[in-house]
């Protein structure tokens, strides 16, 4: 009886020595699973923070080229980018704008389509797609996106101005407004004259003759549109504004030539003008003519220390004119006053 019992204890005791040596065993895998866990979190984490700052480089690196007029390079690293990361509005954003001015109307309306449905109330986009449409011959279309910038930033002169130059008509309330009649290739003489006869003394002619100069710039026709904006600047010769958006009008066409042409002869009427400054020396950095594009950016800083643009205008030149410790400088600089350069 002994014995059995002997051997009843010894085989409990067995039992109880295997249940906590699986309970010991379970509390050693468990917080082994733990940590296998969290360090598999944490290296998701890490991965997709690395992600985002690659995005993030490579998209400064494609703006960077674009403002240098580097289009290839700007469209591949762009392209690149949105194949690793297809939400990336920003940059699905500029490609549509670098497709539109390449005249790649399919490829640019594809990604203009696909960045309007991330931001349906961005007023840049829906002008876009105005611009894009007023090329491709549809008009209608395009003064419904015209009329949504305008109504989305009801302040922004551009918008308005397409608006108008979409309906022939200075608007009232969006959407209020009929569609004139347009000419048929009408000659800049031509409409200088009809422009001048329902504008008393003038007033007007200039900003409306932009508006067929954009439209000549959209269909290729650079010399038509060159005649155009300089008769647009003998009607207003005063005003520095518009001069500065005749010039910007011909960089955004790629026709740096152009806006040297309009801003050259007249740069010096308007020495104390910041804008007129700065926007001749980017003419000149897109011709390539650095050392004129430095003095011109550098009447303009003299003139205006808070411009952002200016500063990193200027940072771009001296790294083309070799000089790194005064470009970065000027980065620095252009960084401190906005921090999204």
């Amino acid at each position: 009886m002994n014995a059995r019992r002997a051997r009843l204890v010894a085989a409990m005791m067995m039992l109880a020595l295997g249940a906590t040596g699986c309970a010991n065993v379970k509390n050693l895998v468990s917080p082994q699973q733990d940590i296998a866990v969290q360090q598999a979190k944490r290296t998701a984490e890490a991965l997709q923070v690395f992600e985002s700052r690659r995005d993030f480089a490579q998209f400064q690196a494609a703006r960077a080229r674009w403002r240098e007029g580097n289009l290839a390079a700007c469209r591949e690293a762009l392209e690149g980018l949105l194949e690793r990361s297809p939400q990336h509005f920003e940059a699905r954003a500029l490609l549509a704008e670098l497709l539109l001015s390449e005249e790649e109307y399919e490829s640019a309306r594809k990604h203009l389509e696909l960045a309007i449905a991330l931001r349906p109330d961005d007023a840049r986009l829906q002008h876009m797609m105005g611009l894009l449409l007023e090329a491709t011959e549809q008009e209608a279309d395009a003064l419904t996106f015209y009329q949504r910038a305008a109504e989305l930033e009801p302040q922004n002169e551009q918008y308005s101005q397409s608006c108008r130059a979409s309906t022939g008509s200075v608007p009232g309330p969006v959407g209020a407004t009929e569609a004139a009649p347009k000419a048929t290739n009408p000659s800049p003489v031509a409409l200088a004259s009809d422009w001048q006869s329902d504008a008393p003394n003038g007033q007007g002619s200039g900003q409306r003759l932009l508006a067929d100069a954009e439209r000549a710039f959209t269909a290729g026709d650079v010399p038509t549109a060159r005649s155009l904006l300089t008769q647009a600047i003998a009607f207003e010769p005063d005003d520095a504004e518009l001069l500065v958006r005749a010039a910007v009008l011909s960089l955004r066409h790629e026709q740096p030539d152009t806006a040297v042409f309009l801003l050259q002869p007249t740069a010096g009427r308007f020495s104390d003008s910041a804008a007129v400054q700065r926007t001749l020396g980017t003419a000149y950095y897109r011709q390539g003519d650095y050392g004129a594009a430095q003095r011109a950016l550098q009447q303009a800083l003299s003139l205006d220390k808070s411009n952002a643009l200016a500063y990193l205008l200027m940072g771009c030149t001296l790294e083309k004119l070799g000089q790194s410790a005064a470009a970065k400088s000027h980065f620095e600089q252009a960084r401190r006053l906005d921090p999204r350069l």
